[in-house]
């Protein structure tokens, strides 16, 4: 794993493919009753800036019941959300936790829920599917393997003032690489959403105008002073500073550049620029999430009916309440499970027709 030295620089930012962004932890409870309604119930627990400004997260203005708690520890505010919905029979169930109506609900994991319930001449069954929508992730991962090989994870776990002038270039160099290159595929996102019908030179030409800048940055020894001025600081706070301050420095020049070509070469206004700007956001927005998701721990309960007779879970152990007369299934994953691909969660339980109206008769008999 990298050193944790080098976190604070933005270009030397660990990658999500090499340690957990923030670990939230995701419990969820959710009980199927005899008619189709369903209850859900989450624990939510995870760092203050995940929690507050990454994936969607259950609110009252999404409709749902939230206690909310903070914990300061050494490391920082941690929040807890604990948060209840029931949801009648037959009504649709979430598929996301956005507010309605909002404009980047499209940024936010995804997982419509079905539960159906099916009659049969034994028994009857109750259907549950979730399926977590895929999130692209493929195009940042290929320049992360691409620069992030073995030997930089070996220079990276030594702390900085323990490499050679050398090593500390070869990792400027790996880790700005990535970060070059991610800049690029933001900026190819966001022409084609905010200009669909650009001519492509003119994306061409601003995606040179990046490259021309990390390549004169690289081969003029821009990186290299960094590394020295920066990483010869023996305060580590001042070092950190520094690293953010010479971050911030490149990466908006080098994002200047892009602009620039834009104005000069396809002939970009105020508005073409503030469009363009909007969607570069967005595919920024949309990456930190999808990186935060990896980091996220998901448990899944799921309580049915009668006996659960199918489900996909890793783990083949369900947990029966013989008195209640329903049975659970858990699953565990965290969310690079779903990146580049979908991820269903599905469980089917089954119950007699005796038992169903022991159960319905006790219902009756507790109303009364």
């Amino acid at each position: 794993m990298i050193h944790k030295r080098f976190s604070t620089l933005v270009f030397l930012a660990v990658p999500a493919a090499l340690s957990c962004t923030g670990c939230v932890q995701r419990e969820e409870k959710i009980k199927i009753a005899l008619d189709g309604a369903v209850t859900i119930e989450l624990n939510y627990e995870g760092p203050e800036n995940e929690i507050a400004d990454g994936d969607a997260m259950p609110s009252t203005e999404s409709g749902w019941e939230v206690e909310r708690s903070v914990e300061k520890k050494d490391d920082g505010v941690e929040v807890k959300l604990q948060s209840v919905r029931r949801f009648e029979a037959g009504g649709p169930l979430p598929g996301s936790f956005a507010v309605e109506g909002d404009p980047d609900a499209d940024l936010y994991s995804s997982f419509p829920t079905e539960v159906r319930i099916e009659r049969r001449h034994d028994a009857i069954y109750y259907y549950f599917r979730r399926t977590y929508q895929p999130r692209r992730w493929t195009y940042i991962q290929l320049w992360q393997d691409e620069f992030i090989d073995d030997e930089i994870k070996k220079l990276g776990d030594k702390p900085v003032n323990e490499l050679t002038p050398e090593e500390q270039g070869k990792i400027a160099e790996a880790f700005a690489a990535v970060e070059a290159f991610k800049q690029i595929e933001f900026s190819s996102i966001a022409i084609s959403e905010s200009h669909p019908d650009l001519p492509v030179e003119y994306g061409l030409m601003a995606r040179r105008a990046l490259i021309d800048y990390y390549t004169e940055a690289d081969e003029g020894g821009d990186l290299q002073r960094v590394m020295e001025m920066c990483g010869g600081l023996a305060d580590e706070k001042l070092r950190g500073e520094c690293f953010d301050r010479e971050a911030t420095r490149i990466l908006g020049e080098a994002y200047a550049g892009y602009i620039a070509s834009l104005k000069v070469d396809a002939g970009f206004k105020k508005r073409d620029i503030a469009a363009f700007e909007r969607a570069y956001k967005r595919a920024e927005r949309y990456h930190k999430i999808s990186e935060q998701l990896g980091g996220h721990n998901f448990g899944i309960q799921v309580t049915m009916p009668g006996e659960i007779i199918a489900h996909n879970a890793l783990d083949d152990d369900v947990d029966v309440d013989e008195e209640e007369h329903t049975s659970t299934v858990e699953f565990e994953f965290d969310g690079k499970w779903f990146r580049d691909r979908s991820y269903e969660l599905v469980a089917v339980s089954r119950l007699d027709y005796r038992t169903l109206k022991k159960l319905e008769s006790r219902s009756d008999g507790d109303d009364q």
